[in-house]
């Protein structure tokens, strides 16, 4: 699947792009996106945490550091008519319960296409 890589949204499928694109690039703009940094990127493709080749699905352990107060804007973002495939409501509360911790453990670190200490995790 070379269209999940580091470019985010902007390497998307074009079967994709008309559906997702305007969401996400309206996400990516909310939280400050640099679209010159983040379409410089390398088309590398993510790790994740586990991958499971039967069914081709990507699997992210989300750890405290991954509920910031970013993350609680882009899922508020979410349309309300697509389902993210995952307990968004639930999601929602933890970002509000852990942010703060979260948000600490990335102001001193670098997100290319959104600056110095910006959006991560």
């Amino acid at each position: 699947m070379p269209w999940i890589n580091q470019r985010g949204h902007f390497a998307l499928p074009s079967i994709a792009e008309s559906i997702a694109g305007p969401v996400l690039d309206t996400i990516f703009h909310a939280l400050g996106g640099e679209v010159a940094a983040q379409q410089g990127k390398r088309a590398t493709p993510p790790t994740g945490d586990f991958f499971h080749p039967a069914t081709g699905t990507f699997i992210e352990t989300d750890e405290t550091q991954h509920f910031t107060t970013y993350r609680l804007q882009a899922l508020e973002l979410y349309p309300p008519r697509v389902p993210p495939g995952f307990e968004a409501n639930h999601y929602k509360h933890l970002c509000h319960l852990r942010a703060r911790t979260a948000d600490r453990y990335f102001a001193k670190k670098d997100a290319t296409g959104f600056g110095a200490a910006g959006v991560s995790g």
